[in-house]
């Protein structure tokens, strides 16, 4: 898990002729992330390849196949439903943004350079600016989020899974609220965070943790939590 740090390559001002070859087609690390991003979390493929300017009358990393707009709320997996292209599950406002915090963290394997977000935008070139790299952003954006892949990632067609193979298990996952079998769970409930009941057993085999814990793969894994740590906006499990 590595956060790119690297140069941010201006594909507007590179010369490159987005209407030849391999430019005039959608750039294989970004359909790799697509597939990824919609297999993990939801939502889906908007659009890669299509020539177009920005609003500043920029011509837009699209042009080259280069950028990735993946959208996530309903409005955008209608959208795509409507038109016959794969989709994942809607996904909240906060499954969104857990989403695109997991490919900056990773933005290293996955190639990406900079991203335009709901109200954000991140680079690779100003992760020291003491906010890692984000910035306020007032950008029309409301369900999407618009991935730029650097250069030399852009031919990229390994799957996601094999780059970060060594690394899965360690990945972070949701904060849950760790509640044992029997306690009242409506104050629970109404903390916002994923609640997880659990038997006194698992309960115990967590080493009597403070409420609210950070649990990687592997530990839920080794303590049976769960057989795939979910990625849900709220839920309830029992561990009868």
């Amino acid at each position: 898990m590595t956060v790119y740090t690297g140069p941010v390559f201006d594909w507007d001002r590179s010369g490159l002729d987005w209407d030849k070859p391999p430019y005039e087609s959608s750039s294989p690390n970004l359909l790799a992330l697509e597939a990824e991003l919609r297999a993990r979390f939801g939502g889906g493929n908007m659009g890669i390849h299509h020539d177009k300017k920005t609003s500043n009358g920029k011509v837009s990393e699209h042009s080259w196949g280069a950028a990735l707009d993946h959208g996530t709320d309903q409005s955008m997996v209608d959208w795509m439903r409507g038109r016959g292209i794969p989709t994942g599950k809607v996904l909240t406002r906060a499954e969104h943004f857990a989403m695109v915090d997991w490919v900056v963290a990773h933005s290293a394997e996955l190639h990406i350079q900079s991203i335009v977000d709901i109200g954000r935008s991140w680079r690779a070139d100003r992760v020291d600016n003491g906010a890692g790299g984000w910035k306020i952003y007032n950008s029309t954006y409301t369900g999407h989020a618009h991935f730029v892949t650097t250069f030399d990632g852009w031919g990229d067609a390994t799957p996601i899974a094999d780059r970060l193979e060594k690394d899965t298990d360690m990945q972070p996952v949701e904060i849950f609220t760790f509640v044992k079998l029997g306690t009242p769970g409506p104050a629970y409930e109404r903390t916002g965070n994923l609640v997880r009941y659990l038997s006194p057993e698992a309960w115990a085999g967590l080493g009597s943790p403070s409420p609210t814990v950070r649990r990687t793969r592997t530990e839920c894994r080794a303590f049976h939590l769960l057989n795939e740590c979910p990625r849900e906006d709220r839920g309830i499990w029992a561990n009868a």
